[in-house]
C-alpha cells in the first residue's frame, strides 16, 4: 500500500522583485509627472555633459587666481551716496 503524503503548503508570495516594484511605482505616476521626470533627467544629463566638456578644467592651466583678489573684485562695497533710504 502506498503511503499518503500531506499536500504541499501553498506558495507564499514574497515581495515583488525590484524591477516590478519600480515599474509599478512608475506607472502610478500621472502622465505629466512621468514626462516631467524624463525631462528633468535628460536636462541633468545634458548639463553634466556641458560641464564636463567646458568647465571641468581651467582654460589655462598655468593661471592661478588668488581667492582674496577674486573676493575683492566680486564683493565691492557700495558707495555711501548710493545707500538706499526708506521714503515715508
Amino acid at each position: 500500500m502506498a503511503t499518503l503524503r500531506p499536500p504541499a503548503p501553498p506558495a507564499v508570495a514574497g515581495p515583488p522583485p525590484a524591477a516590478t516594484r519600480r515599474r509599478a511605482g512608475w506607472s502610478a505616476l500621472s502622465p505629466l509627472a512621468r514626462e516631467l521626470t524624463v525631462v528633468l533627467v535628460v536636462k541633468g544629463i545634458l548639463l553634466g555633459l556641458l560641464w564636463w566638456a567646458f568647465f571641468r578644467n581651467p582654460a589655462a592651466p598655468h593661471t592661478h587666481l588668488d581667492a582674496l583678489q577674486v573676493g575683492e573684485r566680486l564683493v565691492v562695497a557700495a558707495p555711501a551716496s548710493d545707500a538706499a533710504h526708506a521714503d515715508r
